[in-house]
């Protein structure tokens, strides 16, 4: 498979974090953070059993080498879908697996760094967020079943994109 990267003149900076990630790892059958295209990208949601430090979960959600890069490595994981990077940073996201990848980011961010722990609230939000809305892009999405099958199996567990 040919994988084309942007730019980082042409690409939100959170795309600076995604390039070091796809040097560090390579794809996995899930297709873990691999280019698609310029502008779009699977989303990868990996869960955690630990928790991790703050250090490490700022590092991550900063987009900087981290610990956490090599302990995800095995960790169970579930193909969201495909976001368009056109879109980051916008407050209204037109792809499911970014707005779940945007909702583990504020969990993870506000407040303290950390990695938010899976619990039936954010479990309804994943879910809700995983709904299709008129105005999404036309992108590939994991199952609403499969999604759900994930999420029952690691409650309690501590969840990021990559």
């Amino acid at each position: 498979m040919n994988f084309q990267r942007p730019t980082l003149a042409d690409s939100p900076s959170a795309v600076r974090g995604i390039e070091r990630r796809m040097e560090l790892h390579r794809p996995s059958e899930y297709g873990a953070c691999y280019f698609v295209g310029v502008d779009v990208v699977d989303v990868v949601l990996v869960a955690l059993r630990l928790p991790v430090s703050d250090e490490v979960a700022r590092k991550w959600w900063n987009g900087k080498e981290s610990a956490l890069d090599d302990m995800i490595i095995d960790c169970p994981r579930l193909w969201l879908g495909q976001c368009d990077l056109r879109s980051v940073g916008e407050p209204y996201r037109h792809d499911p697996a970014g707005r779940i990848s945007g909702l583990l980011f504020l969990r993870g961010t506000i407040q303290e760094y950390r990695l938010p722990q899976l619990d039936m609230p954010l479990s309804s939000e994943i879910m809700t967020a995983l709904q299709p809305r008129p105005d999404d892009l036309p992108l590939s999405v994991a199952a609403e079943s499969d999604v759900r099958e994930f999420l029952d199996n690691h409650s309690g567990w501590y969840l990021v994109t990559e």
